[in-house]
């Protein structure tokens, strides 16, 4: 008979502990959904024309999950440590990229100078979170 009460507390302690595990995973799935990066509608260029669509940057994630490319590298700081970072990297092809438009732009100047005028691009926002939409200038494309 000394069983039951202690069968029962048993039963209330781990009753608590399953209801607290996942009211604290639902809270955090919820802070993670609001918590994630924007996505576009709409990445447009300059004089209006659509370069890609939300439904494509969806297509594209489906993709990488598809394939398993966490496994072969990192995006955000998030998966594998044995590949390259894809945000390091396009990130860099990005900037020289700007680097070679400015140098085109100025032809004979010095691409130092081309690096200098590149820093002010990069850090104007672009995206507008009404309309929902990117717009991606000339250096950036």
């Amino acid at each position: 008979m000394a069983d039951i009460p202690r069968k029962s507390t048993l039963k209330k302690v781990l009753l608590v502990t399953i209801i607290f595990s996942f009211s604290v995973l639902l809270l955090g799935g919820f802070y993670i959904f609001k918590s994630m990066a924007p996505r576009p509608d709409r990445v447009v260029s300059e004089d209006g024309q659509t370069l890609f669509t939300r439904d494509q940057i969806i297509g594209g994630q489906a993709i990488y999950e598809k394939y398993g490319l966490m496994d072969y590298g990192s995006v955000l700081g998030h998966g594998s440590y044995l590949g390259p970072d894809y945000t390091a990297e396009s990130l860099h092809v990005y900037i020289n990229a700007m680097h070679q438009y400015y140098a085109k732009k100025k032809f004979i100047k010095i691409l130092l100078i081309s690096r200098m005028a590149s820093k002010p691009t990069l850090k104007t926002r672009s995206f507008t979170r009404s309309a929902k939409t990117v717009m991606m200038n000339k250096q950036k494309l």
